[in-house]
């Protein structure tokens, strides 16, 4: 009997959720197959918001900021990421690579059960059926964003179409059915097909998405990412272009930009392209870092790094964003805690929409681009137009002037790392541009003096990370398709 909660994550032998009551409620209490569950576009969007709940990047978060150069031990760490992450040690049986290996490859069941049953409900009517292909296009969305993010991290090298990428999720996969990894072309190939029919069935559906939804907007957003990611910049300058001219949605400015993280109330014409609605009792974000709250007082097992709060200015809204609660700054013995993702409001600290894409990507997307094409004066203005509404008036930056292509990379890494912080981006932003920029992680020392482990190189074997251990056991096809010296 096909069960609905039997969701293979790809035939690692794991099963997602099996028969359980209570996570078959949204969907239609009593029902006990798919066929039966899944019959009209109502049913359709009930997945569909859970295949929105299983995509919570906390492994990604927490994994890319104590591995890098963001984070430090904290004031109230008890041997977190000691052994591993503030280390450099990863290896397959790390729990931040399983955690993102299977965040995105159970969003991948999920995701390619709602195309497939798309196609076989039958709509009451037009307007039904605009439901469903819209609905039908946010999983073909979700279905490319979670391809793209597998593989800048565990490909070797996104930019080389025969090099090995991950296991394509392309339909819905047999529990007894195992699979080996396929060439990035391949899944590339699979992104750039889901993200045009994503878009056309957007524009035919031209159902009007809050940005709490993949969207249009967002469907394009990746575009312009994933040709980032493969160094194709004429495609990545276009849809980057595209989205920041036609989106609707604008740079937050100076006065709106703690909105946008602090209490999710900036609106949706504000930075954000998608963000994953989050409420009391679903993941807490800012957990990745802090026990209670995002105070001083609230138990920071990991802090700001002291190599990233240098390069933060008090006239930089960042600032007070990445640091909510600043009091003992100063003192002889501060404490940075992180808190960009504090929590909506008292009641829920911790508690925040997770931002998954932003405007502001866009123009440094677009930077990245002018500088690879040698077009220094183009990309100094991307990187100017943050600067000018993440400061104070009056205290705006010079903007900068690049003399070669190193020189405007490494600047927009900087740019990159301050207004990502904390968001998942700084290892793969390293993976990506660390070499040509001539920049690795580099914490300061005074932070790592208890083991050490203050710089490594982005030519590391550790900025691909491994196929984790569970997959191997559960895979027999991909025990040969390991990353290489793991």
């Amino acid at each position: 009997m096909k069960n609905i909660f039997k969701v293979a994550i790809l035939a690692t032998g794991m099963l997602l959720v099996s028969c359980d009551e209570d996570l078959m409620t949204p969907f239609a209490p009593g029902a006990a197959t798919e066929d039966v569950a899944l019959q009209t576009s109502s049913d359709l969007q009930l997945l569909m918001n859970t295949t929105y709940a299983t995509l919570t990047p906390f492994s990604e978060y927490q994994f890319s900021s104590t591995f890098t150069d963001e984070c430090k031990k904290g004031r109230n760490n008890g041997g977190q990421g000691l052994t591993e992450e503030l280390a450099f040690a990863v290896n397959p049986g790390s729990d931040g690579p399983s955690g993102i290996w299977n965040t995105y490859y159970a969003t991948l069941a999920y995701a390619n059960r709602v195309i497939t049953k798309a196609d076989q409900i039958v709509p009451v009517d037009a307007a039904d059926e605009k439901k469903i292909q819209n609905i039908k296009a946010q999983a073909l969305t979700l279905r490319a964003y979670s391809h793209i993010q597998l593989v800048s991290f565990f490909s070797t090298n996104p930019k080389d179409r025969n090099a090995l990428g991950v296991m394509k999720a392309d339909r819905v996969y047999s529990v007894l059915e195992a699979i080996g990894r396929s060439t990035n072309g391949e899944i590339y190939d699979l992104i750039d097909s889901d993200l045009n029919l994503a878009e056309t069935l957007f524009t035919s559906s031209a159902i009007a998405n809050a940005n709490i939804y993949a969207s249009k907007n967002f469907a394009i957003a990746m575009k312009a990412r994933v040709n980032n990611l493969r160094g194709d910049y004429d495609n990545a300058l276009t849809y980057a272009n595209q989205v920041i001219s036609t989106s609707g949605v604008a740079l937050a400015t100076f006065a709106q930009y703690k909105s946008v993280f602090h209490t999710d109330a900036s609106g949706a014409a504000v930075e954000v392209l998608f963000k994953l609605k989050k409420t009391t009792g679903q993941t807490a974000i800012g957990s990745a870092y802090n026990f209670n709250n995002a105070k001083v007082s609230g138990g920071a097992y990991f802090e700001v790094g002291k190599s990233l709060f240098d390069l933060l200015s008090v006239d930089d809204i960042r600032y007070s964003t990445i640091l909510f609660d600043a009091s003992t700054i100063g003192t002889t013995n501060p404490v940075y805690p992180v808190g960009k993702h504090k929590g909506y409001n008292d009641n829920n600290p911790l508690l925040n929409d997770i931002k998954i894409s932003r405007i502001s990507e866009m123009y440094l997307i677009r930077a990245e681009a002018y500088a690879s094409k040698g077009m220094f004066t183009e990309a100094a203005n991307e990187v100017q137009s943050i600067r000018k509404v993440r400061f104070t008036a009056g205290k705006i930056p010079v903007q900068p002037v690049y003399a070669n292509e190193q020189e405007a990379l490494k600047d927009i890494l900087q740019e990159r790392r301050i207004e990502f912080a904390f968001e998942g981006y700084r290892y793969t932003d390293l993976k990506r541009l660390g070499s040509r920029a001539g920049v690795g992680v580099l914490r300061d020392a005074t932070d790592f003096s208890f083991n050490g482990q203050v710089a490594l190189p982005t030519s590391d074997y550790r900025f691909t990370l491994p196929i984790p251990q569970r997959e191997l056991n559960g895979n027999v096809v991909i025990r040969s398709q390991q990353n290489p010296n793991y």
